[in-house]
């Protein structure tokens, strides 16, 4: 497959996730979007063979970080091949407010861990729905990781398919301010 092909279906995928947001929160009465959700070509910057992951980049401001890998079968699964990853990052000063309105229960004031739960139940939330929408452009029964959640960075990065060099950055400001930023990686279906 041409690099320009790979291009064009990572596009496709990350348009089809910014649909999957705009039904999933965009639609709700209390998180509108000020702004159109920019969605943006970026490079992988890749660490010691994994994607690297800095919050404070995407805000400029403390955040949580959840992510998931794709896996094109248990196979793929077993052997650390994913086929891509989306990781889902929500300003911290925000995550309470957005949580709830996205129809999650949550208090900042609790324990990391039950914030860190909530965002990973939120992220994985977003990648089913994902698997589904995206089913049209090839991608038949992805298999789904289990969500991983951080504070501010993941310092060990994220695994990645080590074939693709691209990846998308789709930022959503809510309440006048970015609060959701998601980052997509995934290769062209087999």
């Amino acid at each position: 497959m041409s690099a320009k092909e790979q291009t064009t279906a990572l596009q496709n995928a990350a348009n089809a996730l910014k649909v999957v947001i705009d039904n999933t929160v965009g639609s709700k009465g209390t998180l509108g979007y000020t702004t159109d959700p920019q969605i943006k070509e970026r490079d992988i910057i890749e660490y010691d063979s994994r994607m690297r992951v800095f919050g404070m980049e995407k805000f400029n401001a403390p955040c949580f970080i959840s992510y998931v890998n794709f896996f094109a079968s248990s196979n793929h699964q077993a052997n650390h091949q994913p086929l891509g990853a989306m990781i889902i990052y929500i300003e911290e000063s925000n995550v309470e407010r957005f949580l709830k309105a996205a129809g999650h229960s949550i208090k900042l004031d609790e324990e990391k861990d039950i914030v860190f739960k909530v965002c990973g139940e939120f992220c994985k939330n977003i990648a089913e729905n994902f698997k589904t929408s995206i089913r049209s452009l090839g991608y038949n029964e992805l298999i789904i990781s289990d969500p991983v959640s951080y504070h501010n960075q993941i310092s060990e990065g994220v695994p990645f398919n080590y074939d693709e060099y691209k990846m998308y950055e789709l930022i959503f400001s809510i309440w006048k301010q970015k609060i959701l930023a998601i980052d997509l990686t995934l290769a062209p279906p087999k």
